[in-house]
């Protein structure tokens, strides 16, 4: 029974360090994607799913938490997200396709798209934000992102684990 433990536990860990560099390309210009996620800041910190969809220059995003309690729906275009929590519906103005999250922390709304997808991290990345990938997957023949680090100056994280991802048509 130990050398059985011994050996999956070898194989799985020999799985995880061989990961590729980049991403493979891909064609979807429409996809969708069901994730966990984890926050984490100074202040405060939590974990939930997400669903997004994607169409260029539309992302839209369904969050929430444990056994889908507070959900919240956001829908963003180039100029704007409108957001509808339990507390009511409203309409957040992007600033040079940045979305204010707190005082001092503006998400690239317009790099999330490409920071799912794994896209070179190298030419998205910004002064205040750091993407890290720790794992990779392969789905419906395209490599991607399984784990992602966004990391904000400011001390909040944003960790993403990519359960599933489907292009559209």
């Amino acid at each position: 029974m130990r050398k059985l433990l011994t050996a999956l536990l070898t194989l799985w860990l020999s799985a995880c360090a061989q990961q590729p560099i980049t991403p493979a390309a891909t064609d979807a210009t429409r996809w969708s994607m069901d994730t966990k996620i984890a926050f984490s800041g100074p202040q405060e910190s939590g974990s939930g799913y997400a669903h997004f969809d994607y169409t260029p220059g539309l992302l839209s995003g369904e969050l929430s938490g444990a056994f889908g309690i507070g959900k919240s729906r956001i829908e963003c275009n180039l100029r704007y997200c409108d957001m509808s929590t339990k507390n009511g519906d409203s309409r957040l103005w992007l600033d040079q396709g940045n979305l204010e999250l707190d005082d001092d922390v503006l998400l690239p709304i317009h790099l999330l798209p490409d920071w799912l997808l794994g896209k070179d991290a190298a030419q998205t990345q910004t002064p205040d934000w750091r993407l890290e990938v720790s794992a990779w997957q392969e789905q419906h023949g395209v490599r991607l992102p399984q784990k992602l680090r966004l990391s904000h100056k400011s001390g909040n994280t944003l960790k993403i684990f990519i359960v599933r991802w489907t292009p559209q048509k």
